[in-house]
This record gives structure tokens, sequence and C-alpha cells, in this order.
């Protein structure tokens, strides 16, 4: 071996076959991310820094007055909101020596450029999994109550309760949103669970409308118990 690069001094075939991706990473052509052109934007016009807020103007709120001749008629403002962003960066690179050519009688430098996308998205996951795992593992008190009332926990339920599947991901839904329970389009989880939902018929590889609430799942086994 030299420089990671496997060669013979005697007959040794040429590189002909890549070890195949194992992971799909679905979930960023799911259509759950699409790219902020506005967000985007806001960066290059100033000078410098990672990090913008965005802000939100709220819809009304309050109690009707009694349009009676008498009551004076109450005033109130609009609530406003705002949303940190911020920006990941990351960076690698790869390189090959003029002698592993020479023994391999490969150009390994065509390949790297061709896989150059496929490791940014495993990258881009990995991101994307530790800000979640971030988010829902939020400690004190604000922060518990968030995790709380965005998680809905089964674990305790008996039998088919405490499995995702087509009663408890509509339940879920409908604790989430209410009526606008159908916002909801994609479900991104492990293959196991895949597994257990196609052994149901309930769900077909890849996609796949249930018919029930509208949800499409969308599956990807990136290798870790994600929620």
């Amino acid at each position: 071996i030299f420089d990671k690069t496997i060669w013979n001094d005697g007959v040794f075939d040429k590189y002909r076959e890549t070890v195949p991706m194992v992971r799909t990473n679905a979930l960023l052509t799911s259509g759950a991310f699409r790219h902020r052109a506005d967000w985007a934007g806001l960066f290059p016009e100033q000078a410098g820094g990672n990090k913008a807020t965005i802000p939100y103007t709220g819809i009304l709120d309050g109690e009707a007055d009694n349009y009676d001749g008498v009551t004076n008629m109450s005033l109130d403002g609009v609530d406003t909101f705002m949303q940190d962003i911020a920006v990941i960066g990351r960076m690698k690179g790869w390189q090959e020596k003029d002698f592993t050519y020479a023994i391999s009688g490969k150009d390994f430098m065509p390949e790297i450029a061709k896989q150059v996308t496929a490791w940014y998205d495993n990258v881009n996951i990995g991101d994307i999994l530790a800000i979640l795992d971030g988010v829902f593992g939020m400690s004190g008190a604000l922060n518990a109550d968030f995790v709380t009332s965005h998680t809905f926990d089964i674990s305790a339920n008996a039998g088919e309760l405490a499995k995702f599947n087509e009663t408890t991901t509509i339940e879920a839904s409908q604790r989430a949103c209410g009526q606008n329970m159908n916002v909801f389009s994609i479900a991104y989880m492990h293959s196991a669970v895949v597994a257990g939902l196609q052994k149901k018929a309930i769900v077909e590889y890849a996609k796949r409308q249930s018919g029930r609430a509208g949800l499409e799942f969308t599956f990807s086994d990136n290798g870790s118990g994600s929620r």
C-alpha cells in the first residue's frame, strides 16, 4: 500500500469498480429543505458575520368588544417574533500523488470529483441530525417546555400503540396541529421502522400516500436511530 492505494509489483488488474454508497440521504431530496435566496442574500450584504435575525409579523389576537353604543372600543397591537439563522461552514480536500498513478495506472482525481457532492451530502445530513438532537435535547425550564410540547412520546404505551404506525402517526399529527394535521408531508425514520411498516403493507418502498392522513413516507437509512 502506498498513500492509501493498493498496488502489486506483479500482475494486477486495473481499478474498475467503486465501493457502492450505502447511505441514500433521501431527506435532502425529499422536499423538506428548500433554498432561501432571500436569507442567503443577507450575509453578502453585510460586512461579515455568520448570524442573521429574521423578523416575523404575528396574527391578530384579542377579544371582540360589544358594539352597543355604550362600550368603548379597546385597542391592541400586533405581536412580532424573530428567528435567528446561522451559517455553518465545512471544508475538506483530497489529493493524489503522481507516483500513485504511476504504480496503479489509475487517475483517482476524476473519481474524487464525482464523489465530492455525495460526501458533502453525508456531512450535511450529519449536521441536520446533530441540530435535531440538540433541539430535542435542550434542558432548563422554558427549553424543557418546548421539548415536551413538541414531542409525542408513546414509549409507555402497550402493544401497537407503542409503535410508529398508521394509528399513532395520525394521532401525533392531530395533537400537533389539530384540524391542520395534513400539513405534515414527510416522515423520516430508521430502516428498521420502515421494515416493520412494510410487513403490515402500510407503505411501499420508497413512497406512497397513506390515504388516511395524507402522509407521505420518505425512507432513508443513515445508520442512526434519529427521530
